[in-house]
């Protein structure tokens, strides 16, 4: 059923002479669900039941919405005044700059390195037509000040990392999302990327994002906010698990949390 929509997606944006790349783009097919997929150099998850989000909880750095249904919409993060945005940015409380020193990297079980955390809220309409949604760029970059600006962009290159950028370099990627998969209205969690983490001298993390190009934007805001990455362990033996007791069963709470 999933295909079928995606299918269906693609012979109506050539129906309406809709302006398409070249080739086809390599899709991470997140629709049915993520379990730590390894795609484009980064782990993807949509296993979100231990990460509550929503206004208080979820905390975001940036929020971005365009004007209109069945648009698209991008933004990055950044401490300049409203007047200066270039893309949709949502000017408030929620979209700011934010320190690299703010991100703890940790490990993540079956991949080896360290790793930032970043997580996805987004609201599409929960019906057949309309749940679907692309993320079609994620770009991270790094500065000196916290109020830069750039349209359809980050702010600054080289980039820390670039969806499209992954080995092989210079093609087009896109994750397909599916609201519907988790959707609760703007109060979860969507989905969870894992960054390899990475070294620099500049203070400020930009995060630029880009969504709906193969299927429009139609619902409410997309934010993003940071986690503590997990630092996550080998499932003990059976007979390990017998001597840890209750002790087992607050670990394992406290990991949930963590993931």
């Amino acid at each position: 059923m999933k295909l079928s929509r995606l299918a269906f997606a693609a012979l109506i944006a050539l129906g309406l002479g809709v302006a398409t790349a070249s080739a086809s783009p390599i899709t991470l097919d997140c629709t049915a669900g993520c379990h730590n997929s390894s795609f484009a150099a980064a782990v993807w998850s949509t296993d979100n039941t231990f990460h509550p989000s929503g206004t208080g909880v979820f905390q975001p750095f940036l929020r971005i919405q365009a004007n209109g249904n069945g648009t698209t919409e991008d933004g990055h993060n950044t401490d300049a005044g409203n007047q200066d945005f270039l893309n949709d940015e949502k000017a408030g409380r929620w979209t700011h700059s934010v320190l690299l020193s703010d991100f703890t990297p940790g490990t993540l079980d079956g991949f080896a390195g360290l790793w930032y955390q970043f997580a996805l809220d987004f609201g599409e309409p929960a019906n057949a037509k309309n749940s679907l949604e692309s993320l079609d760029a994620l770009k991270l970059c790094t500065a000196d000040a916290g109020d830069l600006v750039m349209a359809d962009d980050c702010p600054t290159q080289p980039y820390k990392y670039d969806l499209d950028a992954a080995p092989p370099a210079g093609v087009d990627r896109q994750v397909i999302l599916d609201y519907s998969l988790n959707g609760s209205g703007n109060g979860r969690s969507d989905l969870f990327v894992y960054v390899p983490a990475f070294s620099t001298t500049d203070k400020y993390l930009y995060l630029y994002s880009a969504f709906g190009a193969s299927f429009g934007v139609h619902g409410t805001f997309a934010e993003w906010s940071f986690f503590d990455a997990p630092n996550e362990t080998a499932v003990p033996e059976p007979a390990s698990m017998l001597l840890l007791g209750t002790g087992l069963a607050g670990a394992a709470l406290r990991r949930r949390r963590k993931i």
